[in-house]
Order: C-alpha cells, then sequence, then structure tokens
C-alpha cells in the first residue's frame, strides 16, 4: 500500500494546533537573506545507482524518517503503528523494536525526530511528552537496548544531540523561540536561531507552527541547519560564535504570507499558499543536506508529493551537490562516512532504498 506523504502528514498536525501568540506593535524577522536557485548546484542523476534493500512491511511501513546509526544499523520511525521506531541490520537483514507507541516510562506517543548522539546511540526526541530516549542495537535479544536519556521541562516539536551531552529542539509555540538548547540536566540554557523574515499583525509572534521544520546538528561543525517545511527558507546556526546565523532563500520565490483562520475556538495562523518546499535534513561535519519538494498545494494530489531532489550545503551556505532521485522518496538520510545515501520511495509500496555517492 502506497504511504502519505510524511511532510504532508506533519503540516496537517500543525496546522489543527495554530494559536495566537501575543506581544507588542510588529516586528519585521531577518530582513538580510542569500539567494540561491537549483542551478547553483551541481547536478547528480542516481537513476542508475538504485539498489533495493527490503521491502518488508514490517520494517518498512509508513515510514516518517531514516537515520543512519552506524554502517550496518538503520533506524526508521513508523506512523500509524504500535511500534514508533525499529532498528534495522543492513547486513543480517533482521530488526528490533527501538520504541513502542504509548505512555509507559519508555514510550513515546509520537516521535518527532531521530538523531546520534557522539556514542552512536540513536535519540528518539518525543512530541509534547517531554521525554528523549536513547537506543542502540541489542546483539544478544530481539528487543533494542533503551534508557531514558532526558526529561525535559519543557514541550518540543522536534529534537536532536548537540555538542556533548546537550540536545537542541525546536521549542514549543508558548516560547516564541525558533530553537532552544538543554544542557546535560534536560534544563535549557539559551536559545538559538530565528523565524523567517515577515511582518505580522499586531498582537501575533511567530511560532514554530506557522513555520514547521526539520532540524540537523553537526556537532564536530558545531553547527544546525533549519529547514522550513512550507517556506522557501533556511538557516544556519553557529553553536561556537553565539548564534550568528546564516539566511538562505530559494530556490522558488512565491509570494508567501501569513494568514488567520479560526473562530470562537481559537485562531490559528498558517503559511499562504501552500509550498511544499523541504522535508528532512542531515548534517556532516563538512556540509548538511534538504530533501526538496517545491510543490505548491493545489490539488489533492499534491498532498502526496515527495522529495525528488537532495539539495547539499556546505556550512558557508554555499550549494554543492543536487542529488537528483529516480522517484519521489518521503524520507532520507546520508551516510557520509560511507558516502552512501538512503531513501524510502514507493516503488509502488513503500520500499528502502540504497545509493552509492562515491562516483
Amino acid at each position: 500500500m502506497k504511504a502519505t506523504n510524511s511532510s504532508v502528514y506533519l503540516v496537517v498536525i500543525g496546522l489543527i494546533f495554530l494559536f495566537t501568540g501575543c506581544k507588542n506593535g510588529k516586528t519585521d524577522i531577518n530582513p538580510g537573506t542569500n539567494a540561491f536557485v537549483l542551478e547553483d548546484f551541481k547536478t547528480v542523476d542516481l537513476a542508475e545507482s538504485a539498489e533495493i534493500i527490503t521491502t518488508d512491511p514490517d520494517i518498512i511501513g509508513k515510514v516518517k524518517e531514516v537515520r543512519v546509526i552506524n554502517d550496518s544499523i538503520i533506524a526508521l520511525s513508523q506512523v500509524q503503528s504500535d511500534v514508533n521506531v525499529v532498528l534495522y541490520n543492513l547486513r543480517s537483514g533482521k530488526y528490533q523494536v527501538a520504541n513502542h507507541r504509548g505512555a509507559g516510562p519508555l514510550e513515546l506517543t509520537n516521535v518527532g525526530s531521530l538523531s546520534v548522539d557522539g556514542n552512536g546511540n540513536l535519540i528518539m526526541a518525543g512530541v509534547f511528552d517531554r521525554k528523549i530516549i536513547s537506543a542502540r542495537w541489542n546483539p544478544d535479544g530481539d528487543n533494542a537496548f533503551t534508557e531514558l536519556k532526558y526529561s525535559p521541562d519543557d514541550d518540543c516539536l522536534r529534537a536532536v544531540a548537540g555538542q556533548g551531552d546537550s540536545f537542541i529542539a525546536l521549542s514549543s509555540p508558548l516560547h516564541h523561540k525558533r530553537m532552544i538548547i538543554f544542557g546535560s540536566d534536560g534544563q535549557p540554557v539559551d536559545s538559538l536561531g530565528s523565524f523567517p523574515s515577515i511582518t505580522l499583525p499586531d498582537s501575533v509572534m511567530p511560532t514554530n507552527f506557522m513555520f514547521q521544520a526539520d532540524l540537523a546538528c553537526s556537532p564536530k561543525a558545531g553547527k544546525v541547519a533549519v529547514s522550513t517545511m512550507s517556506w522557501n527558507e533556511i538557516s544556519i546556526c553557529d553553536l561556537n560564535s553565539n548564534g550568528n546565523e546564516i539566511i538562505l532563500k530559494g530556490p522558488v520565490f512565491p509570494e508567501l504570507k501569513i494568514v488567520s483562520y479560526g473562530g470562537s475556538m481559537g485562531i490559528g495562523y498558517s503559511p499562504k499558499p501552500l509550498w511544499f518546499m523541504f522535508f528532512n535534513a542531515c548534517a556532516s561535519e563538512d556540509c548538511f543536506a534538504v530533501g526538496y519538494i517545491g510543490v505548491e498545494a493545489k490539488t489533492k494530489a499534491d498532498f502526496d508529493r515527495g522529495i525528488n531532489s537532495i539539495l547539499e550545503f556546505d556550512w558557508d551556505g554555499q550549494p554543492q551537490r543536487r542529488l537528483l532521485l529516480p522517484s519521489e522518496a518521503t524520507t532520507f538520510d546520508i551516510d557520509y562516512s560511507n558516502n552512501i545515501l538512503y531513501t524510502i520511495e514507493n516503488l509502488p509500496d513503500p520500499t528502502l532504498v540504497r545509493y552509492n555517492l562515491k562516483n
């Protein structure tokens, strides 16, 4: 069965819960940007290098995120399943459950993001349940080793491993901050980044519900990349230089605005027109990559569109490669240590595909 594009799932869920924040006056955010277009990238056509790994429905369900842990193990986050996350062994073909959906001490109601910490452990961040859980492959059992890593006092939409024992999160709308850095004790220690540049009405603050995003961190580079799902903007923040920020805008330039909707039950705000711009992000010491969709949602079919290419930038914001996929993907990750790209594609069933990027 064909899986619905995960970016659409996340956008729709977010739009349901958009509410008004308060401030005084109007704010213009980030007036300066660096523009880029698709022609700035070196195009790499991957049509001849696709290798199907598995279509096993117990492993490849409705996957919203894939994350490389090492050259043997990858993690897959599921939607609409009792199993949130599985670890898959690329060499043996076996898999282990890393997280069940639920309210138990080591369960998550919904996984917002996957990342890998400096010790090679998978980090799973829950959405609005204040849990961040680590997992690793169990060589002697059927279930992965899991541990409650942090219980932050603040809600997070997504969170990834940062430098040392810290983690970096997209904050809840209550904070009106793009990102918050949490220390090893799970307490917030600093804020980071800014929202896309736009003038908002009086009494309205930008939030991560308005500007839903993915983020990727390179602890070694000391950088964080944030790609906005329905806005043509990507930002790069420097963890080692008081959060200095580079703003990238492109590769298309529609006239986007934030509009209100709702009534007596609450007022929400969302982008108009609705575009599916970017989905998923990953990072290495030298660069980061985001999945590009680039589709305005005009018809029902547009909600099933996926990632057609992967845009790679260095940490100065300079375009590098555009990895052109032979079919649209719902998610991806790059193993930069071995120059391998992993995607989930509907062929027509959800399929784990591998591409060799060495050439």
